[in-house]
């Protein structure tokens, strides 16, 4: 295609994917961009007054909506545990295993000691800043701003503590670390558990 025709068409029709198939990151994306254009356009008269993805588009999000709000009340109902015992288990595991050492030895292993308070307190500061960079405008952020934040409270998440401060391998301190942040989780937001979600799934479903 000629640029001189591509340029004449986009002049003429506009540059973007039409309103209903264009994504809310392509959307905002375009509007931090001025050239990024305007909708198509449609030229001849209009036989109806709606166009049908626009209809179809209202049906599907009224659709959700109607969904999102049973399912809300569904999980606010229901007499289902909130915390998955598969995923506490290596933590209260070694909580347990800590206990029957001082039943036994009638005193606390010093070396388990540390390592949970080690493993807490890192847990403890990741969810502090969690809290303090995720906030309730978290959403309306530009994607890359988010993504960043996650991306360094993930790091941060998995750089300890070091296996040198808790004298264990790095996946036994991954396993541990995982699955203390997801039940301190569970425990804080009862119903509305999420951050820990975000890093610790994957290290914790792989040791089910």
């Amino acid at each position: 295609m000629l640029p001189s025709t591509l340029i004449e068409d986009r002049r003429k029709f506009g540059s973007r994917a039409p309103a209903w198939k264009e994504t809310d990151d392509a959307k905002e994306k375009a509007s931090l961009v001025p050239t990024a254009g305007d909708y198509p356009k449609r030229e001849g008269p209009v036989k109806h007054k709606r166009f049908i993805m626009d209809v179809i588009d209202a049906a599907v999000k009224e659709f959700g909506q109607e969904k999102r709000i049973q399912l809300d009340a569904l999980f606010v109902s229901s007499d289902y545990p909130v915390v998955d015992p598969d995923l506490t288990a290596p933590w209260f595991a070694a909580v347990e295993f800590a206990a029957q050492f001082n039943q036994d030895k009638d005193t606390d292993h010093p070396l388990f000691k540390i390592q949970h308070q080690l493993i807490q307190g890192h847990v403890h500061a990741v969810a502090k800043r969690y809290r303090e960079n995720v906030r309730s405008n978290f959403s309306s952020l530009r994607i890359e701003t988010r993504q960043d934040i996650l991306r360094d409270l993930a790091m941060e998440f998995a750089s300890g503590p070091l296996p040198s401060e808790v004298y264990m391998g790095e996946s036994e301190i991954a396993r541990l670390r995982a699955s203390y942040a997801y039940y301190y989780d569970s425990e804080e937001h009862k119903y509305n558990s999420r951050w820990s979600r975000q890093f610790c799934i994957v290290t914790l479903t792989a040791h089910i």
